[in-house]
């Protein structure tokens, strides 16, 4: 069988076929998008649009034209003529008689007092360096009217007529009373002797006043400063009589004058 053999011309035949056939397609496509851009030409309203944009830019242009118009607002000139005010004389400061108000003198600041250091503190009263004879004395009156007897410890009926009759009788004169502490006074205690009457007050500044009611010389007070802040608790132990309880922002303590300290119980 005989090889076939592909001339030239037939080359250029296919070749024409092929450029052919794909011109047709290109024209076709061509067509197509002419007719579709064609189509939605016609549906869509030009004139509208142009009327629309001329009416916009013809607008714009007249707002900036009138804005550019706009003069400022001048300032109106101070009026140097102003009406005074009048203050009245209260806040002058000036009577109706025309004389001056004195100037109210400032207020003394809070007078401060050293800080007490944490732990025991020994039983010395304010402005005392060490233990004064009167002091001992002092202490030592505590320490009497808070012994306990055995029979002490036995339960007692209350006679309330008795009790009723005592509070009747009972009057304020002036001995009885006195400036114990120099600050506002927060919570007092009464020592439970039935011989002597014994007073403690505590006050703003964690001091605390002990009193002897009974002495009427300047030597039945003694000041103590066993916190930093106001007093606000003190209770003599029923149980012991001879250890005050005094609580404070900062501290418990115990004044145990057997010992002549008071002892830290806890601490904030």
């Amino acid at each position: 069988m005989e090889a076939s053999v592909v001339t030239d011309s037939t080359l250029n035949v296919i070749v024409w076929c092929i450029s052919f056939r794909v011109f047709s397609l290109l024209h076709k496509e061509d067509t197509y998008r002419t007719s579709r851009q064609a189509v939605l030409f016609s549906y869509t309203p030009f004139t509208e649009i142009q009327e629309f944009l001329l009416s916009a830019a013809r607008l714009h242009k007249i707002a900036t034209k009138v804005q550019s118009h706009v003069t400022k607002r001048a300032k109106p000139k101070k009026v140097e003529d102003e009406t005074v005010r009048r203050r009245s004389m209260r806040l002058q400061r000036v009577e109706p008689s025309g004389v001056p108000v004195p100037e109210i003198p400032a207020r003394p600041e809070a007078e401060e007092y050293p800080r007490v250091p944490a732990g025991p503190l020994s039983m010395v009263p304010e402005n005392q360096m060490e233990n004064s004879k009167l002091t001992e004395e002092f202490l030592t009156m505590w320490t009497r009217i808070s012994e306990t007897k055995p029979n002490d410890t036995e339960k007692r009926t209350c006679d309330v007529e008795r009790y009723r009759a005592s509070l009747n009788s009972m009057t304020l004169s002036e001995d009885n009373v006195k400036k114990v502490v120099k600050n506002r006074i927060y919570s007092m205690a009464i020592h439970p002797s039935e011989s002597t009457i014994f007073v403690a007050a505590g006050d703003k500044f964690g001091q605390i006043g002990l009193w002897n009611v009974n002495c009427k010389t300047e030597e039945g007070a003694h000041v103590f400063i066993p916190h930093n802040y106001p007093v606000s608790c003190m209770y003599f132990s029923p149980f012991n009589p001879a250890h005050l309880l005094s609580l404070s922002y900062d501290s418990l303590r115990c004044g145990d004058v057997t010992r002549a300290v008071f002892d830290e119980i806890c601490l904030h």
